[in-house]
């Protein structure tokens, strides 16, 4: 049970981090339809998570050899 609350409440803040970066870059480029910077605002934070994540673990990786 620990390890699950230990995963799942980054993991939540991760989505709520997503919801409010898409919002915020919705109002960002508000020349542009809100569908089409909600979808570009959602994949630039999830490349930045993609990014994020390979660092950790590759370093996490180094750190066990």
């Amino acid at each position: 049970m620990n390890a699950i609350i230990k995963y799942a409440l980054p993991g939540a803040a991760a989505v709520v981090g997503g919801l409010v970066f898409s919002a915020l870059f919705s109002e960002l480029l508000n020349g542009t339809d809100r569908e089409t910077t909600l979808i570009m605002g959602s994949v630039l934070y999830l490349g930045f998570l993609i990014v994020l994540c390979t660092g950790v673990l590759a370093s996490h990786l180094d750190k066990k050899r």
